[in-house]
């Protein structure tokens, strides 16, 4: 068998084709077509799921928090002011520290699972999965309250606990489990969601 030279006359070496590699390391020839490289994987075509690609400006649903429910920024849009956000949970020690939370007008359960209005699912399993308290927002009287919920476990206002309805005030500590949050209003004397729509009739 005759070898094949380069323009300058040196010897090329030249890969045997005639070999036949097992059909399960590559596609199967097509005729007309060169065989594939036999130590390279076929490539194959990269799938995702049918919608619009976020990373091309799609118009997918995203998911907000609007006071303290998570929904479609559609429904957000449309039912913002249902429930305007009047205040937040500040975790500051524990699991999730340095995360916060919403406060929704009304009352507002504390608790770990998917039912509680405020979800504090970060990892303290001491914290009851519903229920664990109440944070009340009265917008006629645009004060807050805190009480115990129908959990086992006790509610810490400031260090004590949490017997009755008590007023909660800006900055204050509240511990569940072993979480303690700070209390942020954004509704106060200076402001109140009652006042803007008054104003804006």
């Amino acid at each position: 068998m005759a070898k094949k030279l380069s323009p300058d006359g040196v010897p090329v070496d030249t890969p045997s084709t005639s070999a036949k590699q097992p059909s399960s390391l590559f596609a199967p020839e097509t005729p007309g077509q060169d065989p594939p490289f036999y130590d390279e994987a076929p490539t194959r075509p990269v799938t995702r799921p049918p919608g619009p690609d976020p990373r091309l400006g799609g118009d997918e649903p995203q998911t907000v928090i609007a006071g303290g429910w998570r929904t479609s920024a559609a429904t957000a849009e449309q039912e913002g002011m249902a429930d305007p956000v009047v205040g937040w949970l500040v975790v500051v020690d524990g699991p999730g520290k340095g995360s916060s939370v919403q406060v929704g007008n009304g009352q507002n359960s504390i608790g770990r699972g998917p039912e509680s209005r405020i979800r504090l699912d970060f990892g303290d399993p001491e914290i009851s999965r519903n229920d664990h308290a109440v944070l009340t927002y009265d917008p006629r009287a645009n004060q807050f309250y805190i009480q115990q919920g129908q959990g086992v476990n006790l509610v810490y206002l400031n260090g004590a606990p949490v017997l009755a309805p008590t007023p909660l005030e800006q900055g204050n500590r509240i511990s569940v489990g072993r979480t303690e949050l700070r209390f942020v209003a954004f509704c106060d004397e200076e402001f109140r969601w009652l006042d803007s729509q008054a104003a804006g009739e």
